[in-house]
């Protein structure tokens, strides 16, 4: 039975209804009511949640979570110039001054043909102070080339055992990409979950050098056979089984041919898998295995992952919009954004994971690279659903479960874990 006064709720044209349009069902979602919190993309934000976070003994330890977009509200990403080969030579202009100063600007240290040719900085680096000693004579007779050399060698160097040692890593300072992805202005802390585990996996794949092994069998028998046959005058022992070997491999061609023979059969009659008859036979007389002749050689690094579980029980209106807006943070810059017209999707944020200890980092634990969110589960109410009072924006659930994914993106090396990672 239906009720006029319950189809008049729903769907009804005033404040606070579910539908809008003609009171017989046929209505749309009014979709300028987007959230019952207030939520302000372009403004800034600190969310967190319990809110004694840091202040009470209790909630000492939490996780910041950063947020580091593509492309968002009036923020653009700003691509470094030049790759890390020339933007980090560049880096050497104190000793390249120091150059200057004492050839008076007259000497060279490389030919100007190396400078245009990008590999430190092309036209622009020439220009610069740097290109005054670039351009000239030869350094190597001027006296000073040796020390002024070693400087910017040793410069070199330290650029690169530097290099990856940032905050985007590696791939991207090499490649000249870093910065390309500016800071959001939301930040998020939440209390510390139990059970945080950090794993540290490498991929092996077999190597087959059976091959190989064979071939170096035989040349080593072939030269010992060599050998005796120019010390004794005579063919060894090797030799003299070789007919019986050349014999005993005939009889064995004889059975992989048999063998071959029953597969095919077997195939047509729609029989699974190989009778493999030459290795049997083999195997059977002479109580032997074949050496596989396999190395395990070093293929790959997993990537790490983190997962987060947090339940949040909200006990006042204020922290349920905290609670909602920490969601929709959560939920927003994990995906990706339309371009415009929407012919592409720019990539979705990137997340900072970071473990604090009351107002510091927490280096017990584990760093993180930067990580894209790749799952977001959330768990509305319990069973059964329970909800606070209702207000404009409905009634919010007495209880929410969050659950997070997290992928790291850059593959750790040595040189991350002497860093923290």
């Amino acid at each position: 039975m239906e009720s006029s006064n319950f189809i008049q709720r729903l769907y009804g044209n005033g404040k606070g209804r579910a539908f809008q349009g003609a009171p017989d069902g046929q209505a749309d979602r009014i979709m300028d009511r987007t959230s019952p919190v207030e939520y302000a993309v372009d403004e800034r934000a600190f969310y967190r949640y319990p809110f004694d976070l840091g202040d009470s003994p209790e909630h000492q330890n939490f996780i910041v979570i950063d947020i580091f977009e593509n492309k968002g509200h009036g923020l653009h990403g700003e691509h470094s110039e030049k790759p890390f080969f020339g933007s980090k030579f560049e880096g050497v202009t104190n000793t390249v001054e120091k150059a200057a100063s004492k050839l008076g600007a007259a000497k060279t240290l490389v030919p100007e043909a190396l400078a245009i040719s990008g590999l430190i900085g092309g036209k622009n680096f020439l220009e610069g102070t740097a290109g005054k000693v670039l351009k000239g004579g030869n350094l190597l007779t001027s006296g000073v080339a040796k020390d002024t050399l070693g400087q910017i060698i040793k410069a070199g160097q330290q650029n690169l055992n530097d290099l990856g040692k940032g905050e985007e890593g590696f791939v991207q300072e090499a490649l000249g990409i870093a910065g390309s992805l500016k800071r959001a202005n939301k930040t998020i802390c939440l209390y510390m979950p139990g059970g945080v585990k950090s794993s540290y996996n490498t991929k092996y794949t077999d190597a087959d050098f059976t091959k190989i092994g064979q071939m170096s069998t035989m040349v080593q028998g072939g030269l010992k056979n060599l050998a005796s046959m120019a010390t004794n005058g005579s063919l060894d022992e090797t030799t003299k089984a070789a007919s019986e070997a050349i014999s005993k491999q005939m009889a064995m061609g004889v059975v992989k041919e048999l063998g071959e023979k029953l597969d095919e059969i077997g195939d047509n009659m729609g029989l699974e898998g190989k009778t493999n008859l030459e290795e049997l036979v083999e195997a059977g007389q002479h109580r032997k295995a074949k050496n596989p002749f396999v190395l395990q050689l070093f293929e790959s690094v997993d990537r790490r992952n983190f997962e987060y579980n947090f339940e949040f029980m909200p006990t006042s209106k204020k922290e349920v919009n905290e609670i909602y807006a920490i969601i929709r943070t959560l939920k927003r810059y994990s995906l990706p954004s339309r371009s415009l017209g929407g012919r592409f999707l720019d990539f979705p944020a990137e997340f900072r994971l970071t473990y604090v200890n009351t107002d510091k980092e927490n280096l017990y634990l584990y760093r993180m690279a930067r990580c894209a969110l790749v799952g977001i589960d959330v768990d509305y109410g319990t069973n059964p659903f329970t909800t606070f009072k209702p207000d404009e924006g409905g009634a919010a659930p007495t209880q929410i479960k969050l659950s997070l994914k997290f992928n790291e993106l850059e593959i750790l090396t040595q040189e991350r874990i002497d860093q923290g990672f």
